[in-house]
């Protein structure tokens, strides 16, 4: 409201300059008032367009089958902290109200054995005390679920995290997971 009565203070004041306006003074003013509206959207659709193409420039792997992840958020505690992924985006070690930034989704690794897509690099985190940067790897997993399996910081400011999600399994896996929860179901779930 606060805003509106700002915005109805400013039009007064333009009418009021408006009385002293030259009539081509006052035509290019009306112009400038029709135009504000038409710049308003053009900056919102630019600002879509730079989300848009900041979207597509992510590697989401070959089939795209990481889309389904994207800007999803996953935490687990873990002592005092909090961890967090964002995929591809950022990661993030919580404690209270405070957070540190772990990094931002950079690239895939390839972890042997496991494919091209198997671990997410999240880079440029906050300044450790030695003067690099934080990191996490993200390790996914092949399971029914999504979730944060465990956190680790196996050197100081390197964290590694293992992911659980259906989308790192290969239609094999996919198929072994079915025919075991098939089985633990006394072939319930074959039907």
């Amino acid at each position: 409201r606060e805003r509106e009565r700002e915005k109805e203070r400013e039009r007064e004041k333009e009418k009021e300059k408006e009385k002293e306006m030259s009539p081509a003074q006052k035509e290019l003013a009306e112009i400038k008032r029709q135009m504000e509206p038409l710049e308003s959207d053009k900056r919102r659709y630019e600002r879509e367009q730079r989300e848009i193409d900041e979207q597509l420039a992510i590697d989401f792997t070959p089939d795209g089958a990481y889309l389904a992840l994207h800007n999803k958020c996953f935490s687990t505690p873990i002592q005092q902290y909090t961890y967090e992924v964002c995929m591809f985006d950022k990661a993030l070690q919580k404690e209270g109200h405070s957070s540190q930034n772990l990094g931002t989704f950079t690239r895939w690794e390839e972890e042997p054995g496991a494919g091209p897509h198997s671990v997410m690099i999240y880079s440029g985190g906050g300044s450790c005390w030695n003067g690099r940067s934080r990191s996490m790897r993200v390790r996914l997993l092949c399971g029914d679920e999504e979730y944060v399996v465990s956190v680790q910081e196996p050197s100081r400011c390197e964290y590694h995290m293992e992911f659980m999600t259906p989308l790192a399994c290969s239609q094999e896996a996919a198929d072994r997971l079915r025919r075991d929860l098939d089985v633990m179901m006394g072939g319930a779930a074959a039907a």
